[in-house]
């Protein structure tokens, strides 16, 4: 088997049609980078079924189509086909070329083709296992590949030995098998728990088809003698109406004359009653006006007294008030004697307290003028300057000692710091220049660790992405398996159902068994199966037709006579038949219909043509409502004259009569057959979006372990950034931490230096001051002692004189004070006297003005009472007319009651004589009722219970001899059906097919339990061959993989390592390495090149092993020196014989080992090209 070529169009950058064709040796695509020439390596990824994008470097599927360029429109599609040569029967197809395609259209849709035939993906999955080639194959070997194979957990490793060692095939026959098992014992439970089911059922059944019969035989006898009496009580109700409609039409005439009577004479006392109401308000309107008159009057008395008695008390009052006013006279001339007298007293005070004033002014003011040249105080200010100056003159002294010892210090100090201050200079110049060296380094680290933290993030969000996308696609197909077992297993229930036409019965299932055989022609079926309704109506239809679903359509009388012969030969019962030809509609008008009104029952009903009048002759007078309020509600108001379903199979039938209660749970003829239909699609769905969930699962798993490889690789490189970080940050710390110290040390030393010659400047600065300032002070103390002398003689003379002007202030200011105080006692004497006579003047006037008001008032009170007297004589006369109006109106109203009683016995005697004639009304109205519901109860249950007219009852009536006697055979008929219990009319059919279903269940589960042994059977043969075929090729891989490492490395030692060698099949594989001169532990401890020569050694070793009919190497020698890469190119020749190889490289070693080169320019923006060269044809041309 080989690979005659790969044929590209519109994959990314292959907008146009290119072909690469491929011989025998090796092939080298070769192009500068951004070229295109790793899109080649993805096409063959894409056709051999890759679903990772990633792996293809694509963020969407459809990415792998060419997306156009500034002169070249989008392409519509990508395709890519492999044609290989199957000459040797490699494949297991008889085809000797097989070429396998994969298309993907921009609308999203896309197709796998072998030879030109769609087929699925696990079709070609299939085709090429154990080849090689494939997803999970060592045909494709790229850089992600080499680092994977060194960096995945060993359990994860053996998917690529598996694939060499040939046994993919073998465990995936062992999956399936598993699978088939685990699909055998679900189906297993279900059969049992199904024949469980049955298996309960069949005793129970075989007793209820015993008691059915005798059921029916009872049912037979009770129903004839029940129509007897039924349609006798109907006959009798009808005579009873007659006659009763006639006295009930006689007390209605009369009643109707003596409400007639009862009216007027309601009228007349309406009248009246209207006259007696208008004599009593005006009566009342009169006693109300003479009530008010006799208030009016009490009112003015009242007044005319009050005013007289306020004339009295206002004359005896004016005489106080002038007695009053004289004996005020006298006292205001008293008050203004006394007056007089406190004013020329307060005068005198005045004048002797400001002469007192004035004296003490002039003595206060020859002491202040003593105290300014008081001389103990200059003598006292003088002794302190004195002894000041004596300390001052001290510290000087001391001063210039300090400052003399600090100035040599200082000059010491600064010897000694010259001498520090070089050392620390060069110091910390070194210190800096380390400093600078460690922070780039540590700079370069961090940018490091940022990267690897930005890489592993992504890295991490892509794994818990994934992580969860697969929890969720593992889930749904969980959740979906079970979902669809259940459908399944309720559509082949329902199936098996129609299959047995479950719920006919005998007769109608013999009908149609004889029709399909060929034995009756012209039988359409039954009325169930040539009609559909929607769902919400399937209820309301299977109730209306009832039985009648049963019903056998034919196209003439004589199909279904002969279709009854056939019944009535084999004895398989009774059926209704319906010939076309004579079976005639019953249609009805729309109904009166509000809320809750569906339609017509007929009209909700699809069905061909040709079937229109049956359906419209069972259902064309029902009507189907929502609810039973709502079927109530139509069949009331078009006055119950047809029958109204509800949807939920409540029925108000014809005449008024109700049928109703809950309905079986088992599915109806009629809604089973939809419910198949439904089923079916759904499980066409789920089957489709079960198929998408395993691609997704497949694509996840395989994104997820690229993501996990990535991921690890990221936090291993942070790692070691980190700590070459953390110790590089530490160093710097600590340089920088020395070189702050240096460096403030240096400014210490420097602020130090400054401030010690700012001290000596200030320090000389002070030794001179100070011995000045000692000088001053000596000759101010001599001048200060001198002056205290000369003060001290006159200060005894000066405090004797004003000892003597101090006693004279005294004195002065203790009269003064007294002064003051008996000034104030008469201007208080006064202010009393001035309030008296303002007092008195105030009464007076105020006397005067009372005095006068009350005269006006008495004056006005007078002119009031003459009013008064002369209304009280105008209201006596409106009494007199009110008495007169009074006796009028009182005279009227008597009359009129006296009347109103007449005609209220009259009343009372006609609502009595009424009152009787309504209560036979009404008894003969419940009469006629009665007996009209008695009659429609019986018309009702002749229906209700058997589905009978009237007139259709009639034909089945037989003589009756005595009503009594029917009625207790009735009775016993029905205790003898009591005692039978519940009853299942097709518990006898349901018997038979009940125990053909156990039978055929318990063949089923036997055949299975067969299976099962029969398939673990095969699983534990192919679980021994696999561990054996492993173990052996899995040996001379090692062996292998042994020499190949020793002759890329150039010596050591290399091998294969089973971390379970107890376990072969799931053991993980480990890889250990000892490369010539070096010894080591992990392989993480090899360098780039080093990992990369180990695992194309492992590659090699198995192409030795299990050769793939070609292998593509996408840059895999990126990491090798070119020793390294001439070295690999000379070993690729070894592998010619068994395997093409495809190398895409752009190293010179590798390109010199081709026989055939492919260069990928872009000469385009956006677009490849490919050309090619025979290196072979190129040489002979050179030589010759």
């Amino acid at each position: 088997m080989k690979l005659k070529s790969i044929e590209i169009v519109g994959f990314k950058s292959f907008p146009d049609a290119v072909t690469l064709t491929f011989g025998s040796g090796i092939t080298a695509v070769v192009g500068p980078n951004g070229s295109g020439k790793s899109n080649i390596v993805d096409a063959v990824k894409w056709v051999l079924g890759e679903q990772s994008t990633k792996s293809l470097r694509g963020g969407k599927m459809e990415d792998v189509i060419f997306s156009g360029t500034a002169i070249r429109k989008p392409t519509g599609l990508s395709e890519v086909s492999l044609v290989i040569d199957n000459a040797d029967g490699s494949l297991p197809t008889p085809l000797s070329e097989v070429k396998v395609t994969r298309r993907l259209y921009r609308s999203g849709e896309s197709e796998y083709l072998i030879a030109g035939r769609p087929v699925r993906l696990r079709d070609i999955n299939e085709l090429f296992m154990n080849t090689g080639l494939g997803r999970d194959g060592y045909s494709l070997i790229g850089q992600g590949k080499i680092a994977e194979v060194l960096s995945v957990r060993g359990e994860e490793r053996r998917v690529i030995f598996e694939e060499a060692a040939g046994i993919s095939k073998y465990r995936y026959s062992r999956i399936e098998s598993e699978r088939r098992l685990k699909s055998a014992e679900e189906n297993l439970v279900r059969l049992r728990d199904i024949l469980s089911g049955y298996a309960s059922r069949v005793e129970p059944l075989r007793v209820q088809s015993e008691k059915a019969k005798k059921y029916l035989e009872l049912h037979g006898e009770r129903r004839q003698l029940e129509i007897n009496i039924w349609l006798d009580a109907i006959e009798k109700s009808k005579e009873q109406t007659a006659k009763a409609r006639i006295d009930f039409e006689t007390v209605a005439a009369q009643l109707e004359e003596i409400s007639a009577k009862q009216d007027g004479i309601e009228k007349s006392l309406e009248e009246l009653s209207q006259q007696t109401a208008a004599a009593n308000v005006g009566l009342d309107e009169t006693v109300r006006a003479q009530r008010e008159l006799e208030e009016a009057s009490a009112a003015t008395r009242s007044g005319m007294a009050v005013m007289e008695n306020d004339i009295r008390h206002g004359t005896e009052r004016i005489a106080q008030l002038e007695s009053t006013a004289a004996t005020d006279a006298k006292l205001g001339e008293r008050l203004a004697a006394e007056r007089e007298t406190l004013n020329r007293q307060l005068a005198m005070q005045d004048e002797k307290k400001t002469a007192l004033l004035c004296e003490i002014d002039a003595v206060e003011e020859l002491l202040r003028a003593g105290e300014d040249l008081q001389l103990m105080e200059q003598i006292a200010q003088i002794e302190a300057q004195i002894s000041d100056t004596a300390v001052k003159e001290a510290e000087c002294r001391l001063e210039i000692g300090t400052a003399n010892a600090s100035l040599a210090a200082l000059d010491e100090n600064r010897r000694r710091r010259d001498g520090d201050k070089s050392v620390r200079e060069t110091k910390l110049e070194e210190v800096r220049h380390k400093a600078a060296e460690l922070e780039a380094a540590l700079a370069e680290r961090l940018r490091r660790c940022r990267s690897a933290d930005n890489v592993g993030t992504g890295h991490k969000k892509i794994v818990d992405a994934r992580t969860e996308k697969l929890a969720a696609v593992d889930e749904e197909l969980v959740k979906l398996a079970r979902t669809m077992a259940e459908k399944a297993e309720r559509r082949r229930l329902l199936e098996g159902l129609e299959q047995s036409m479950e719920g006919f019965s005998g007769a109608v299932r013999a009908v149609l068994k004889a029709a399909e055989q060929g034995r009756l022609r012209s039988i359409h079926g039954t009325v169930a199966s040539l009609i559909a309704t929607e769902d919400k109506f399937s209820t309301a239809i299977e109730t209306a037709l009832g039985y009648a679903m049963q019903n056998v359509v034919t196209d003439t009388e004589g199909d279904a006579k002969a279709a009854i012969a056939l019944l009535k030969e084999r004895g398989a019962g009774r059926a209704t038949f319906l010939p076309i030809a004579t079976i005639r509609g019953r249609t009805m008008e729309p109904p009166k219909a509000g809320a809750g009104y569906c339609g017509i029952a007929s009209q909700l009903v699809k069905t061909d043509a040709r079937y229109r009048e049956i359906i419209d002759n069972l259902l064309g007078r029902t009507v189907v409502a929502e609810d039973l309020d709502a079927g109530l509600s139509i069949a009331r108001d078009n006055g119950y004259k047809f029958r109204v379903v509800t949807l939920d199979g409540q029925v108000v039938n014809s005449g008024g009569s109700m049928t109703g209660g809950s309905l079986a749970k088992e599915t109806g003829i009629l809604s089973r057959r939809g419910e198949i239909t439904a089923l079916e699609s759904e499980l066409s769905q789920m089957e489709a979006r079960r198929n998408a969930l395993r691609d997704d699962r497949v694509r996840f798993a395989e994104e997820l372990a690229t993501a996990k490889a990535n991921l690890e690789a990221a936090l291993a490189e942070g790692r070691v950034a980190k700590e070459e970080a953390i110790r590089f940050e530490s160093e710097l710390a600590a340089a920088n931490k020395e070189a702050a110290g240096l460096s403030d040390e240096q400014g210490w030393l420097q602020r130090a230096h400054e401030e010690e010659s700012v001290k000596e400047r200030a320090l000389t600065d002070l030794v001179k001051g100070a011995q000045a300032t000692e000088s001053e002070l000596t000759e101010k103390k001599a001048e200060l002692e001198e002056k205290t002398a000369e003060l001290a003689g006159l200060l005894a003379a000066e405090r004797n004189r004003l000892t003597g002007l101090r006693e004279r202030v005294a004195a002065l200011r203790v009269d003064a004070l007294m002064a003051s105080r008996d000034m104030e006692q008469t201007q208080l004497d006064l202010d009393k006297n001035r309030e008296a006579t303002q007092l008195n003047s105030t009464d007076s006037g105020d006397r005067t003005a009372e005095i006068l008001r009350l005269t006006e008032e008495n004056t006005r009170l007078r002119g009031e009472i003459s009013k008064l007297e002369e209304a009280e004589r105008q209201a006596d006369i409106r009494r007199e007319g009110l008495a007169v109006r009074a006796a009028e109106l009182t005279t009227m109203r008597d009359e009129a009651e006296s009347r109103q009683s007449g005609l209220r016995r009259e009343l009372k005697e006609t609502g009595e004589l009424k009152e009787k004639l309504v209560k036979e009304h009404t008894r003969l109205e419940n009469k006629l009722a009665a007996i009209s519901s008695d009659c429609d109860n019986s018309v009702a249950r002749l229906w209700d219970e058997y589905e009978l007219t009237v007139s259709s009852a009639a034909a089945l009536r037989t003589p009756v001899e005595s009503l009594t006697a029917a009625n207790r055979r009735i009775a016993e008929l029905r205790g003898a059906i009591k005692e039978l219990g519940n009853i299942n009319i097709d518990a006898i059919e349901e018997y038979k097919e009940v125990k053909e279903r156990y039978e055929f269940y318990t063949d089923q589960i036997e055949d299975l339990d067969r299976a099962r042994a029969e398939l673990d059977e095969v699983i534990g043969e192919l679980t021994q061959q696999m561990k054996v075929i492993f173990a052996e090729q899995f040996k001379i891989i090692n062996d292998n993989f042994a020499k190949t490492f020793a002759d890329l490395f150039g010596g050591g030692s290399a091998k294969l390592i089973l971390s379970d060698p107890s376990d072969v099949l799931e053991s993980g594989i480990e890889i250990q390495v000892q490369p010539p001169g070096k010894l080591i532990n992990n392989l993480s401890a090899l360098s780039g090149g080093e990992q990369a020569l180990v695992a194309i050694a492992l590659y090699f070793a198995i192409l030795g092993v299990r050769p793939s009919p070609f292998v593509i190497l996408d840059e895999i020698d990126t990491a090798l020196d070119e020793v390294n890469v001439v070295r690999l190119g000379n070993y690729y020749k070894n592998f010619t014989d068994n395997s093409q190889l495809i190398l895409v490289t752009h190293r010179r070693g590798a390109m010199e080992a081709a026989d055939l080169l492919y260069g990928v320019t872009m000469q385009e923006k956006g677009v490849s090209k490919v050309l090619r060269m025979d290196v072979c044809e190129v040489e002979k041309l050179r030589l010759g």
